[in-house]
Parts: structure tokens; sequence; C-alpha cells
């Protein structure tokens, strides 16, 4: 198992489990439709957001010292590094399929193309996680008024717990995906 992996699986859980249990002792206290309630919803999203995010660019940085490991000169090997790494949209962007596609297409890869082609499920993830990160765009910037939130000021727990279920399959499937790619480029096993 990947570093990255196992971070998600152990840190990140705890973190999204840490805002489930605020939610339930707001709820517990207050209106579920308060202000404290609908805020810690809004936050859960944003947070998802960002941990997903962390996945999935320490797991493109993993896979680039995985490749990179087999040049042999320390300085090509550095260059080449520093050229995978530029301008990553990981480092900025939201971690939406976009990015995701664009950041891992720099290691060889048509993420999408591959996972929709091992998966029945991918397609309706990857939609999953274009509406997590539109959700965490509006919350974010606390502007309610994209067509695409179809005039929604609040979002739904189920749809965050959804949108968290996702993460979850999907950190395990870039994972396989990825494992499976570097062995066939490189020989040899990334993690």
């Amino acid at each position: 198992m990947s570093r990255s992996l196992r971070r998600w699986q152990s840190r990140n859980r705890r973190a999204l489990d840490g805002i489930e249990v605020a939610y339930q002792l707001a709820s517990s206290t207050m209106p579920r439709r308060g202000p404290v309630a609908e805020q810690i919803k809004q936050a859960y999203v944003v947070l998802l957001s960002s941990w997903f995010q962390a996945f999935c660019r320490d797991l493109h940085t993993e896979c680039i010292e995985h490749l990179t490991a087999t040049i042999s000169h320390p300085a090509v090997r550095m260059i080449v590094r520093q050229r995978m790494m530029e301008a990553r949209k990981l480092e900025t962007g939201n971690p939406n399929p976009g990015n995701l596609g664009a950041d891992f297409g720099r290691l060889g890869i048509e993420l999408w193309p591959v996972l929709l082609a091992r998966d029945h499920q991918a397609r309706a993830r990857q939609e999953a996680l274009g509406k997590l990160n539109r959700w965490r765009n509006a919350v974010a910037h606390q502007d309610f008024s994209s067509a695409f939130l179809q005039g929604r000021k609040r979002v739904r727990l189920r749809e965050v717990r959804e949108w968290r279920q996702v993460c979850e399959s999907l950190a395990v499937d870039f994972e396989r995906v990825m494992y499976d790619h570097l062995l066939s480029a490189t020989g040899t096993r990334p993690w």
C-alpha cells in the first residue's frame, strides 16, 4: 500500500470522522437546520475536498519519485522530477476530474479512460467528484448563484457522506491504477 493511501485511510479518515462527531453534537443541542449545523456541513464539504486533494497530490508525488528513481544521473533525475511537478494543478486547483486527469497525464497515463475501462462505477464517481468540487467552490467563495446548485444554498449531509464514500473508493482506485501503470512502465513495484 502506498504511503499516500495509508495517510488517507488513517489521518484523513480521523479528521473527517471528527467533523461527523461535531455535526452530531451540534445537532443534538441545536436545530439540524440551524446556522451552526449548516456551517459544520459546509466545513465538511471544504475539508473533504481539501483532504482528497492532499491525497491526490501525495500520490502524484509518490508516483513521480518512483518513476524518477529509474534515472541514474542525479542531476537529470532532479530536472525531470521538477518538470513533472511544475505547474501541477493539484497545487492550486481543486481535485476535480480535469485537474486530476491533467496532472496524472504527465506520468503517461490517461487516468479517467483507464478507470472507466476497469470499473463500471467510475463514471458515476467522476460525476460525483465534480459535484463535490462545485459545492466546495460555492461554500469556499460563499457564492451559491451557480446554475448547478439550482437555487440551493444548503448542502445535504447525505450528499456529503456520499461524496466521502466516492473519495474513499477513488483513492483505492487511483492507487491501484497507478500501481499497475508504474509497474508496467518501470518493471518494479512502486510500493
